[in-house]
C-alpha cells in the first residue's frame, strides 16, 4: 500500500465508523469530520461532536466509547480525546519511513492518482478572438485551463485540449476589413512588430472608424461575403485570421502552454453542424419560433421553466435568441452545436491537418477544408475556462445539453473566471486599452527583471542563462495569476506580476531545486529507504514536512474533485 494522507485517513474513518457501529451509534458520515490537526495530534475526528449533539449526549463520553472500541491502526502510536474530538497521533518512523520510501521509488509519479481514470475531458482554453494579440486577461484564461487540464491528467483522465478559434466574429471581421482597407485605415499599410499586435492596432483603428454609417455599411456587407464559402473575402479571411492565430500561438509556446487541436467557427458552419443540432433541438422541443419583437427568429424560451440555473433565472429577459430573423446564427447557437459535437452527439464532420509542430514536440491539428478524419471530440466532460460575464449564455448552452440528453450537463462546466482589470480602468479589445499590458510585453518585462536578478558568476553559458531567466519570468507571473481563486477579480499590477520575492513563482522553484537535489544524492548514492532506521525523525520540523508530503497526492485529487 502507498502510505499517504488518503489512505491514513481512508483507515481511520474505517476504524472509527466500525466502532461507531459496535456502540449501535448513529449511521452517519465519518470522513468529512475528519481533518489535519493544527493541535493536538495529527489527525483529528470530530465526529462525537455531531453525534452528541444528536442524541444529547456528552461529547467527550462519545469520544471515549469509540475510542475504547476501536481497532489498533498500524500507523497510528495513540489515540486520545480532547473536548469531545478523536486525536490520532501518528508513529513517526514508521510513517516517516514508508513516505520516504514511497517518494523515491516512485520517482517523478509519486503524486500521480487514478482519481479521474474514466474521464474524457475536453478541455477549452483561452478561445480569443483572431484579431489582437493575448492581452493579460486572455492570459488568465490560459493559465487557469492549463492548470484544469494538468490537473486532469495528473489524475489519470485522458485530456483533450481545445482553442475554439472564432474567426466568423464581428472582432475578426473588423481586423479583416481594415487589412483588405489600407487606403482608409492607416494601420494597416505596413506590418509594424508581431503580426497579432498589428492587426491588433488595424482592428482598434476600424473599431473607431465603424461609427462612420459608411464604413459600418461595409463591414456588414464583408461580413456576408466572409461566410459565404468561396468568396475572394473568405479566403482572405482565412489567410489572415491563421496568421494571427500562428503569431499568438508563439505566445502560448513561450508560456509553455500547448494543445492537441483547434476548431475554426468558420469550419462549423461549413461542416453546417448548426443545421444539424438547429433539427435535433427542434425534435426534442428545446427551440420554437419567435413571436412579437423576435418574430421570425427561432429562440429558447426559459418563461415557465422550472429549475433554472441562477445565470438565467435572475435575468431579466427569458428569451434566447439562437437564429435571428434575417437567419443568421448567434454566437450561443454555434456554441450549442459545438458542444453536443464535443459530447458525440452530432457526427465528427472536421477534417484535421498539422497547424504547426510545438516546442513538447507533439503536433497541434486545426480543422481544415482538407485534410484527414481524426478522433477528436466525442467525450464524457467538457471544461471551459470562460470570462464570468459569459455566464448566461454558458447557462443556456448547458441548459440546452441537458435537455437534449439528461445527465450531460452534469458533466459540462463552465470555470467562471472574474475580469482583469487595469490599475487605471478596465480591458477593452475594441478601444485598445490592452495596449501595453499583453501577455507578450508582461512576459518581456518579467524577464528583463529575472536577468537584474540573475547572478551571472553562477552562470556563464548564455544559452543556459536565457533558458534559466524564461523559466524564473514564466514561473513568477503564473503563481501571481493562479494563486487567486478564478472568481474573483484581478487588478492587474506591474509590480505584483513581477514579484519574485517570498511567496512567489520563483520561490517554488527554489524549493523544488532543492529537494530535486536532495532526492537525486539519495540515488546517487544507492540508499535503500527501506533499510533506514527513521527512529530519530522526532522533531516537529522534520515530521511537519513529512505530513505535507503525505498531503500531495490528497490534495491534488481535492483539487480534481472540487472544480
Amino acid at each position: 500500500m502507498v502510505l499517504d494522507y488518503s489512505a491514513i485517513r481512508r483507515d481511520v474513518t474505517e476504524a472509527v465508523s466500525e466502532s461507531m457501529h459496535a456502540n449501535s451509534m448513529p449511521d452517519i458520515n465519518v470522513d468529512n469530520s475528519i481533518s489535519m490537526s493544527k493541535g493536538f495530534g495529527d489527525i483529528s475526528c470530530s465526529i462525537a461532536l455531531s453525534i452528541g449533539k444528536m442524541e444529547g449526549k456528552d461529547p467527550e463520553e462519545v469520544a471515549v466509547s469509540i475510542i475504547k472500541a476501536m481497532r489498533k491502526l498500524p500507523y497510528v502510536s495513540a489515540v486520545e480525546q480532547k473536548n469531545g474530538f478523536i486525536n490520532f497521533t501518528l508513529d513517526r518512523a514508521k510513517v516517516t519511513g514508508a513516505v520516504v520510501t514511497n517518494i523515491l521509488a516512485a520517482k517523478d509519479g509519486c503524486v500521480k492518482s487514478e482519481a479521474a481514470k474514466r474521464d474524457k475531458v475536453i478541455i477549452e482554453y483561452p478561445s480569443v478572438n483572431p484579431a489582437h494579440p493575448w492581452h493579460v486577461g486572455h492570459l488568465r484564461s490560459a493559465l487557469l485551463g492549463d492548470t484544469i487540464a494538468n490537473i486532469h491528467a495528473l489524475c489519470g483522465a485522458y485530456v483533450e485540449r481545445e482553442d475554439y478559434i472564432d474567426d466568423l466574429g464581428l472582432q475578426a471581421t473588423q481586423a479583416v476589413w481594415g487589412y483588405m482597407h489600407p487606403e482608409i485605415i492607416s494601420s494597416a499599410k505596413k506590418q509594424e512588430g508581431k503580426f497579432d499586435h498589428w492587426l491588433g492596432n488595424i482592428y482598434v483603428e476600424v473599431n473607431a472608424k465603424a461609427k462612420d454609417e459608411s464604413i459600418s455599411k461595409m463591414i456588414s456587407d464583408t461580413t456576408i461575403k466572409i461566410e459565404t464559402e468561396g468568396t475572394e473575402e473568405a479566403k482572405i479571411a482565412r489567410e489572415v485570421t491563421s496568421k494571427c492565430v500562428e503569431a499568438y500561438y508563439r505566445t502560448s509556446f513561450d508560456y509553455g502552454i500547448y494543445h492537441d487541436v483547434l476548431v475554426r467557427e468558420s469550419d462549423i458552419v461549413r461542416e453546417h453542424l448548426l443545421d444539424g443540432a438547429i433539427a435535433m433541438l427542434k425534435e426534442k422541443g428545446v427551440i420554437s419560433e419567435g413571436h412579437d419583437k423576435y418574430k421570425d427568429c427561432t429562440i429558447i424560451d426559459f418563461a415557465g421553466v422550472e429549475g433554472l440555473p441562477k445565470e438565467i433565472s435572475n435575468a431579466k429577459e427569458k428569451i434566447k435568441v439562437l437564429v435571428r430573423s434575417n437567419g443568421v446564427p448567434t454566437y450561443v447557437a454555434k456554441d450549442i452545436a459545438f458542444h453536443m459535437w464535443k459530447f458525440g452527439m452530432l457526427d465528427n464532420p472536421f477534417k484535421y491537418t498539422v497547424f504547426t509542430t510545438q516546442p513538447n514536440g507533439k503536433e497541434l491539428y486545426i480543422t481544415s477544408q482538407e485534410g484527414s478524419s481524426m478522433e477528436f471530440g466525442n467525450m464524457n466532460k467538457a471544461i471551459n475556462t470562460i470570462d464570468a460575464r459569459q455566464s448566461n449564455e454558458q447557462a443556456a448552452v448547458k441548459f440546452s445539453i441537458m435537455k437534449m440528453d439528461g445527465g450531460k450537463d452534469k458533466s459540462l462546466m463552465h470555470v467562471a473566471y472574474g475580469v482583469v482589470d487595469l490599475e487605471t480602468g478596465h480591458l477593452a479589445g475594441r478601444k485598445g486599452t490592452w495596449i501595453g499590458f499583453t501577455a507578450d510585453e508582461l512576459l518581456a518585462e518579467s524577464e528583463k527583471k529575472a536577468s537584474e536578478l540573475m547572478n551571472d558568476k553562477l552562470v556563464k553559458d548564455a544559452e543556459e542563462k536565457a533558458y534559466i531567466i524564461r523559466n524564473v519570468a514564466v514561473s513568477g507571473i503564473k503563481f501571481e495569476f493562479l494563486k487567486v481563486s478564478p472568481e474573483k477579480r484581478i487588478i492587474f499590477s506591474w509590480a505584483r506580476a513581477l514579484n519574485f520575492e517570498g511567496n512567489s513563482g520563483p520561490y517554488c522553484q527554489y524549493m523544488h531545486a532543492r529537494a530535486s537535489r536532495l532526492i537525486g544524492d539519495s540515488r546517487a548514492e544507492n540508499i535503500d529507504a527501506s533499510q533506514v532506521d527513521f527512529s530519530g525523525a522526532g522533531s516537529n520540523a522534520e515530521f511537519n514536512l513529512i505530513k505535507q508530503l503525505m498531503l500531495a497526492r490528497y490534495m491534488l485529487e481535492k483539487a480534481y474533485r472540487e472544480l
